[in-house]
């Protein structure tokens, strides 16, 4: 199922979002704050990178973020959650709706969807073609290009060109090399949020442990960790560090990915550095994913898990029900 829903992913960039309750939608450039968890914020992440920061807040917990009630109420908050039943989105919902602020929503369906109709609210409703959230990244970001009037962006994502046998073939010489590792992702701090993605892949495809930081911050302070003496030494064979380089980032990052792969590679730790490409930056970041999707998928098909489900998830949230 997982690897039906990789070869289909391009397909994600034709849909073309209705919008109910549009004329409700504020029309100005008002500062955006999302509340959602889990694969229904990666979307806003990613869309992040790709609209220079448009969305101002992520917020990732129950209620309302912490900030002055004038703040909130000059803000569209966009309400996130992929099956529309996500508890702390729902109770973000209920928040904002008693205090007066303006919202929009998007989701599959669910409790989110069935009370944005009933209260008169935009919202968009995804297509219900059964893939799990982090696999509907797609989706997820042309609806907030949508919701957000970012037209440019929306006609980078809607011409974008997608090579699926490439990224499957990249994911699978990648995968190889990561047998019996625990990945650990960089980048620069302007890419964090395509490195984090690459990571929760791994965590939820893979089920394995992986980390992601970026660079410079990392350099002040966790490579430290990998100046392994003959005691440490077997700790830092077990990891295996992957670079995600950008021909946008800074100058001084670039070198800072170079040599902080240099002195790891003399600490016999071993790296891979992949270099974003692609005719622009919407295809760098996805064709990115793409690989990153692949190669977590066949790692976990080779360690035998199951790629698709997140079993421990649905039991943590039977607990706490």
């Amino acid at each position: 199922m997982m690897q039906d829903a990789l070869k289909t992913f391009p397909q994600q960039f034709d849909f073309v979002p209705v919008i109910h309750n549009h004329e409700k939608l504020p029309q100005d450039n008002r500062p955006v704050i999302l509340c959602g968890m889990g694969g229904s914020h990666l979307s806003a992440d990613i869309f992040n990178v790709l609209a220079h920061g448009r969305i101002r807040a992520i917020h990732m917990d129950y209620g309302l973020p912490h900030i002055t009630r004038s703040d909130l109420h000059g803000a569209l908050l966009v309400m996130s959650s992929y099956s529309g039943n996500t508890e702390e989105v729902l109770e973000a919902y209920d928040a904002a709706k008693e205090a007066g602020y303006t919202m929009c929503a998007m989701a599959v369906g669910g409790k989110l969807l069935e009370r944005a109709a009933a209260d008169g609210i935009p919202y968009i409703q995804f297509p219900n073609v059964g893939i799990q959230p982090r696999a509907a990244l797609g989706y997820g970001v042309v609806a907030l290009a949508s919701l957000l009037h970012e037209r440019s962006t929306l006609e980078e994502l809607h011409t974008l060109k997608l090579d699926v046998e490439r990224a499957r073939m990249s994911g699978e010489m990648l995968a190889e090399k990561l047998r019996g590792k625990i990945p650990l992702i960089y980048s620069s701090s302007r890419n964090g949020a395509i490195a984090q993605n690459w990571k929760i892949k791994f965590c939820e495809n893979t089920k394995i442990p992986a980390f992601w930081n970026s660079i410079p911050e990392l350099n002040h302070n966790e490579m430290t960790g990998f100046d392994a003496i003959d005691s440490t030494r077997e700790l830092s064979k077990q990891i295996s560090v992957i670079i995600l380089m950008d021909a946008e980032d800074h100058p001084c990052n670039r070198r800072r990915c170079e040599i902080t792969a240099e002195l790891y590679k003399e600490r016999g730790i071993e790296v891979t550095t992949i270099e974003l490409s692609g005719a622009s930056r919407a295809e760098r970041i996805f064709s990115s994913l793409m690989i990153a999707d692949w190669t977590s998928v066949l790692l976990g098909e080779f360690y035998g898990v199951e790629t698709e489900q997140v079993p421990m998830v649905e039991e943590f949230k039977k607990a706490i029900a």
